[in-house]
C-alpha cells in the first residue's frame, strides 16, 4: 500500500519506496499496527539462511540480523545457536527461544480481551480497537470465558442497581405520569439496554437474507450454483447490495454458492462479473474457467472491508537452511518502534555498524581543514599543540589525499574479480582480509538505540573542550538536535553539566582555603601537578 497516491512513473524509485508502509509492532503491547520506510541501503553480497517456523512462516535473513524474541531482540545466530558445516548443514538449538510473528487477530487473543476488559472498556469499545463487529467480540469473549457478570455490566451502564436484590415493603401504584416520567428517563442512550442506536438497513438486510436462505437453497437443490458443492451454504446477492440496494430484498435475487465460492467472489471482487454472467445467460459452471480466481482491483462504489487488526504472538523455528551468498539490503523505518514484519516475522530495521567484513565499504574519507591540522602538544600526549603553517598544511593534505586515494584504488584491486570481468585484473581476495589495506579516516555508517540520559551523558564527555576536535563537532551538532527537541533540558543541562564542574575533596578544600583568603600552593595541596593546572584554569587564576 501506498502512503500517498502520486503518479509512480514521475517518482524516482528510492522515493517511491520510502513512501510504502509496511507492518509494525508495538514493543509494549504487541498490537500491530503501520510504519513506513524512511531510507534502504545495500549490505553487499552476504551468507543468508532460509528460517522456517512451525507455523509455516519462512524467510530469508542474514546470521546477525535481529529478531524479536521471547528473550528480547537477538540476532539470528545468538537466539538459534547457528552452526553451519563446511559441506553447507546447519544446526541449531532445538530449545531456542520462540520467534514473535504478527499471525493472531487482536480479539482472539485472550490476554488482550482481559487487559481491555480489566481497563473497564465496554463490548463496543472493544470492537472499535480491534477494527470487528460488536457481536465478534461477545463472541471472542465467550470462547474465552470472559463474559460480564451482571455486576460488571452493572457497573459500565452506571446503574448501581441492577443484578441486586431489594425488598419492597409496600407495592408500588404505577400510574400514567409515572409510567410517562420512566419512558422519558430510559429511552435511547439513556436505557440501560442501550447499543448505540437503532440496527443498521445493513444488518436488516442480512437478516432477511438468512430467513429466506432455506428456500433459496432448495430452488438451486442445495447445492452451489458455481461449483456444486452441497456443504456449508451462503445464500448471495446476485446484483450486490451495494450496487443495487432497492434489490436487496428481492427473493429472485438470491442464489447459492457454498463457502468457499462465496468468500471467492467477494475476496477477488469479482460480484459484478457474477452479475454479468447471469445476465448473459451463461453457464455458471463455467463461471471460474471463465474468471480464474486472482486479485482484481476493487469495483466503484464497493466500500473497502474494514481490516481487522493483529496481535503478535510466538512461533519456534522448525527449520534452518544455509541458502548461499546474495545481495542483501536493509532499511529504515519511522516510530515509534524501530522494527518491521517481514514475512510475518518482526525484525529489526537496521544493523547497528556497515561492517566491511560482509560489504564493500564506500568511497568516503575524512580529511581535515587546514586550520585543524596541529603539532603534537608538549603536555598532552592525546592532544594537539600549536597549528601548522598554510604552506606545510596544504603539503600535510595533499599526503592524506594521495595516500587514501592510493588504499582505496588497491583495497578495489584485491576485491575485484581476478578474470578481470570487472574492468581490471583483481585477485577475488575475501572481504574480511582486503578492508585491511584501507586507512583509517574511511567514513563508516552505525546506527544505534538510547536514552535521553545516555545520549546526554555521552554530549557531556564529547561536547567537552578537552575532547577531540572531530568528535567534539559531531557532538555540537548533537547538542543542537537536543536543543530543539527538548529545549528545558538543554538548557538545565547546559547549566548544570557542561556549564558546571565537579571537583574532588581536595580541590574542594583548596577552593575554601582560597576563599577565606589563604594562600595555597601546589606542592601542599595535595593535588597533582596537572589537576593542580586543572583547578587553576577552572578559577581563572
Amino acid at each position: 500500500a501506498w502512503a500517498e497516491r502520486v503518479p509512480m512513473a514521475r517518482v524516482p524509485l528510492r522515493d517511491r519506496i520510502r513512501r510504502m508502509q509496511l507492518r509494525m509492532c508495538d514493543e509494549v503491547t504487541g498490537e500491530i499496527s503501520w510504519t513506513h520506510i524512511t531510507d534502504v541501503w545495500s549490505t553487499g553480497t552476504r551468507p543468508v539462511f532460509r528460517v522456517t517456523l512451525e507455523n509455516g512462516y519462512a524467510v530469508k535473513m542474514t546470521e546477525d540480523h535481529r529478531c524479536l524474541t521471547e528473550a528480547g531482540w537477538l540476532t539470528l545466530g545468538a537466539a538459534t545457536q547457528l552452526r553451519m558445516n563446511e559441506q553447507g548443514g546447519v544446526s541449531w538449538r532445538g530449545d531456542a527461544p520462540r520467534l514473535a510473528v504478527n499471525g493472531t487477530k487482536l480479539h482472539w487473543d485472550s490476554e488482550w480481551l482481559a487487559s481491555q476488559k480489566a481497563a473497564g472498556l465496554t463490548v463496543t469499545e472493544m470492537a472499535e480497537l480491534a477494527g470487528v463487529k460488536y457481536e465478534t467480540i461477545r463472541q471472542s469473549l465467550k470462547r474465552c470465558g470472559l463474559q460480564f457478570t451482571a455486576g460488571e455490566k452493572a457497573r459500565l451502564s452506571g446503574l448501581a442497581q441492577r443484578a441486586q436484590r431489594r425488598t419492597l415493603s409496600v407495592r408500588r401504584v404505577w400510574t400514567e405520569e409515572a409510567k410517562a416520567n420512566v419512558r422519558r428517563a430510559r429511552q435511547g442512550s439513556a436505557s440501560n439496554f442501550w447499543k448505540g442506536g437503532m440496527t443498521s438497513e445493513r444488518a436488516l438486510v442480512g437478516a432477511w437474507t438468512s430467513s429466506h436462505a432455506e428456500s433459496v437453497h432448495r430452488r438451486n437443490s442445495f447445492a452451489c450454483v458455481l461449483c456444486a458443492s452441497k456443504g456449508s451454504l451462503h445464500a448471495h446477492h446476485i446484483d450486490p447490495v451495494w450496487h443495487a440496494p432497492d434489490q436487496a430484498r428481492d427473493v429472485a435475487n438470491l442464489t447459492t454458492l457454498c463457502d468457499a465460492c462465496h468468500r471467492d467472489v467477494h475476496r477477488f471482487n469479482l460480484e459484478l462479473e457474477l452479475l454479468a454472467d447471469a445476465g448473459h445467460g451463461l453457464e455458471p459452471l463455467q463461471f471460474w474457467t471463465r474468471h480464474p480466481r486472482g486479485r482484481r482491483p476493487l469495483p466503484e462504489g464497493r466500500r473497502r472491508p474494514r481490516a481487522a487488526k493483529l496481535m503478535r504472538t510466538w512461533s519456534r523455528v522448525a527449520k534452518i537452511e544455509y541458502v548461499g551468498e546474495e545481495m542483501t539490503y536493509d532499511l529504515s523505518v519511522s516510530g515509534p518502534f524501530h522494527n518491521f514484519v517481514a514475512n510475518g516475522f518482526i525484525v529489526h530495521n537496521s544493523v547497528n555498524e556497515y561492517s566491511g567484513r560482509y560489504s564493500i565499504l564506500e568511497r568516503e574519507f575524512y580529511i581535515p581543514r587546514p586550520e585543524d591540522l596541529g603539532k603534537q602538544s608538549d603536555s598532552n600526549r592525546q592532544g594537539r599543540g600549536t597549528v601548522l603553517d598554510h604552506d606545510r598544511a596544504l603539503e600535510v593534505l595533499e599526503i592524506l589525499k594521495s595516500d587514501a586515494t592510493r588504499s582505496y584504488r588497491n583495497y578495489e584491486r584485491l576485491i575485484g574479480d581476478e578474470s578481470g570481468t570487472d574492468g581490471g585484473a583483481g585477485f577475488g581476495l575475501a572481504r574480511e582480509l582486503a578492508r585491511m589495506n584501507l586507512s583509517v579516516n574511511l567514513y563508516t555508517q552505525w546506527y544505534w538505540k538510547t536514552n535521553l540520559h545516555n545520549l546526554l551523558g555521552f554530549l557531556r564527555l564529547r561536547a567537552d573542550a578537552h575532547a577531540q576536535h572531530e568528535i567534539r563537532v559531531y557532538a555540537d551538532v548533537l547538542l543542537d538536535v537536543v536543543k530543539r527537541w527538548v529545549p528545558l533540558t538543554h538548557e538545565a543541562f547546559m547549566d548544570y553539566r557542561m556549564g558546571g564542574v565537579e571537583l574532588s575533596a581536595r580541590a574542594l578544600a583548596v577552593v575554601r582555603q582560597l576563599a577565606r583568603g589563604e594562600k595555597v600552593e601546589q606542592a601542599e595541596s595535595g593535588l597533582s601537578p596537572g589537576e593542580w593546572r586543572e583547578l587553576m584554569a577552572t578559577l581563572q587564576r
